[in-house]
């Protein structure tokens, strides 16, 4: 018996009683079992077989509804011939990007969540698992958030002095909803909506600074928006914008920024809140924009019409006439404003009642400002005291 390159290549001898065991022998024997010492080091340091399914950990949790990929080897292709389960359910529709490595699928309704989920793989290659936190779904707020503004006796607007500006947040939805919170100054003279920026806070009922605000159906917040009139500035229109943190791109849960016009030397023109306006159309849809400095914005191409109905909210009986008004003032040709309903253009109501309103907006020319404020005005004229005067406002452009 002899060993070529490490390899033997016969067994070694029986020994019979009465041989002579030599040292030839027992270096054999060693070599023997240093050869077979070299093989199961090899065994156990081979790499794991590249055919099975693997799966790797995930980093971080996952919602009901929102897309999850996987991400292992060895899927099969297309992504049905796979059982894959988040605990006994299965999925059966997968996302684009799903290939051998990447399984892509939308998390499915869990019970009694949150908690861990065991995940698995399946294929004729073999399976697989691993765990996943699951959270709930995020619970969207569906309804519409009315924005007015609140009773303040401002007085006379003068330079260097500060003014608070109360707003009402009315969050008429399923459930609690929180807004972003910000102000914007557009169309200002004597001095830069920079310089109006710098002496503005938005506070709490407590005067504490804040960015949003959590508001709950049947529980209206008043914020305020604190104002100093810098240096040099003769007039900028001021608004509060809203919008709804869980549900950014619906129209009804982000109004339009309540606006309203400052004029050094003036008291400003508040809308009377008694009456209130929601629920904002544009036709056509599409000329209804954001504008990071506006907020949103009506724009209408030179030459062409927009329509844009509201629906006012009334809280006292009365005849109320509707009007439209552009400020600052219409420049001559640029624009044409007309309240087309409802007709005749007033209506009697009722506390709780409401009334929609359309008016149609005309580019005539090109408006040598950037942009203006369309007013829709809901008056209460009678019969009897009080008289008021309501608004909705939006920003309107021409291109």
């Amino acid at each position: 018996m002899h060993c070529m390159g490490g390899k033997m290549d016969s067994p070694i001898p029986n020994v019979n009683p009465g041989d002579l065991i030599t040292a030839a022998f027992f270096n054999q024997v060693i070599t023997t079992i240093n050869d077979l010492a070299q093989r199961i080091t090899a065994l156990e340091g081979a790499a794991p077989s590249t055919t099975e399914v693997n799966l790797k950990p995930y980093s971080g949790s996952v919602r009901v509804g929102e897309a999850i990929t996987l991400q292992g080897a060895n899927f099969a292709v297309p992504a049905n011939l796979n059982t894959v389960l988040m605990d006994t359910t299965p999925i059966t529709q997968f996302n684009p990007g799903t290939d051998t490595t990447h399984l892509s699928f939308n998390v499915p309704d869990l019970a009694d969540l949150p908690r861990d989920v065991i995940v698995s793989v399946a294929n004729t290659s073999g399976s697989a698992s691993i765990i996943i936190p699951v959270l709930p779904a995020v619970q969207t707020p569906v309804g519409s958030l009315v924005l007015s503004p609140g009773d303040a006796d401002i007085g006379i607007i003068q330079v260097g002095q500060s003014y608070d500006f109360p707003f009402l947040l009315d969050s008429q939805t399923t459930l609690p909803e929180t807004y972003a919170l910000s102000v914007l100054f557009n169309n200002a003279e004597g001095a830069t909506a920079s310089a109006w920026s710098a002496g503005t806070r938005i506070t709490n009922a407590l005067g504490q600074t804040i960015t949003t605000a959590t508001v709950a159906a049947g529980s209206p917040v008043t914020v305020r928006v604190t104002v100093t009139v810098p240096a040099g500035a003769t007039r900028v229109d001021l608004a509060l914008r809203a919008v709804s943190v869980s549900a950014p791109d619906d129209p009804l849960l982000n109004p339009p920024p309540l606006s309203m016009p400052l004029v050094v030397g003036q008291a400003p023109q508040i809308s009377d809140a008694r009456t209130t306006f929601e629920q904002m159309q544009v036709f056509p849809s599409d000329r209804l924009v954001s504008d990071p400095a506006l907020g949103q914005v009506v724009v209408t191409p030179v030459g062409q019409e927009t329509l844009i109905r509201v629906s006012a909210n009334f809280t006292r009986d009365g005849t109320y006439d509707y009007s439209a008004r552009v400020v600052p003032a219409n420049p001559p040709g640029a624009w044409t404003v007309t309240p087309i309903s409802p007709t005749p253009p007033h209506t009697e109501e009722s506390d709780g009642s409401s009334q929609l309103i359309v008016v149609r907006v005309a580019a005539d020319s090109p408006d040598p400002l950037d942009s203006r404020i369309l007013e829709i005005h809901a008056a209460r004229s009678g019969p009897g005291a009080p008289t008021f005067d309501s608004w909705f406002s939006v920003a309107i452009q021409s291109t």
